[in-house]
């Protein structure tokens, strides 16, 4: 449904884009002794994790997520860094205020001590002629508002409305879910499609192929770096 939300938005289904925000919140940190944990302890341990946790953990998924879904990149941000629960070295929680292409702003958070979410990745993006809300945890709808209009709920499935560039990558009918195991499926077939076109020569056509780019991961890297900085210099605007 991410894929058809990105379509909306091309197409101009919200109209001109004015504010964008992404939430990340898990519930797996709140026990104290959470962090004492043999596979917690290097995502808090800055000389394997780095100089973030959570942000560079989950926060980098939403960051991923708004500029994909709305095709505008973050710019600069003010972000801040919090120790919410027991005692650690590096931040289980993050606030931040974005700016996208065009001077959009929005805000990013995400935390891993919030009782109750599990896979609490959420997005809303909203525009001058309607909206688009999406949840992880209820991942096969979306959510389109066009203002003054019904709400619309698309749900992933055949023949419900999706384009068919979406519907390419569903593998069951309407009312059977569908889950991570399946979008890893979505991806690594995508690699081996574009592995297998650059082997027999032939160029791929343009937007044809969604899977992210090394572009990408070097996106991400930078919106880690512009969190630090932003962090240590007391909340202060970082450009990206």
């Amino acid at each position: 449904m991410i894929r058809q939300a990105r379509e909306i938005v091309a197409e101009g289904g919200v109209g001109k884009i004015n504010q964008i925000h992404v939430e990340f919140m898990q519930d797996w940190m709140t026990p104290e002794g959470s962090g004492d944990a043999p596979h917690v302890k290097w995502r808090l341990d800055p000389a394997k994790s780095g100089r973030t946790s959570c942000v560079g953990d989950i926060g980098t998924h939403g960051a991923h997520l708004s500029g994909f879904v709305s095709h505008l990149p973050l710019t600069s941000l003010r972000a801040e860094f919090h120790v919410c629960g027991g005692p650690k070295v590096l931040e289980d929680t993050f606030f931040a205020w974005t700016r996208h292409a065009g001077d959009v702003p929005g805000t990013l958070m995400a935390t891993r001590l919030a009782p109750g979410n599990r896979g609490g990745l959420r997005l809303r993006v909203f525009g001058s002629e309607g909206g688009l809300e999406w949840d992880l945890e209820d991942c096969d709808r979306l959510k389109f508002n066009r203002f003054d209009e019904p709400d619309r709920i698309l749900s992933r499935g055949h023949g419900h409305g999706v384009s068919a560039r979406t519907e390419r990558f569903v593998r069951t009918a309407r009312g059977f879910p569908e889950g991570m195991i399946e979008a890893w499926g979505n991806l690594y077939t995508e690699f081996a499609m574009a592995v297998a076109a650059r082997a027999d020569g032939r160029d791929i056509p343009v937007d044809w192929l969604g899977m992210p780019m090394v572009a990408d991961g070097a996106d991400g890297a930078r919106f880690i770096h512009a969190c630090v900085r932003s962090n240590e210099d007391a909340g202060a605007w970082v450009a990206i």
